[in-house]
């Protein structure tokens, strides 16, 4: 089974993507699965830019595909 990373805590957005996936038979997978993970500075002017600096550095540190 493919694995996805979400960079995120928020319970809402984990479940909307779960469901979003679940028919294409891919596991989700959060930051509270990588507590080794610190927090994250969203210090982005925008929503995007703190979203690639999320996911860029979780990919990086998890190795595995990540969205933000």
């Amino acid at each position: 089974m493919n694995e996805v990373v979400i960079a995120s805590t928020n319970q809402g957005k984990i479940r909307e993507i779960e469901s979003i996936l679940k028919d294409i038979k891919i596991r989700v997978k959060s930051l509270k699965d990588f507590p080794e993970i610190p927090e994250i500075e969203e210090d982005g002017l925008t929503f995007s830019e703190n979203a690639l600096k999320k996911a860029q550095l979780v990919s990086k540190l998890t190795g595995k595909v990540t969205i933000a």
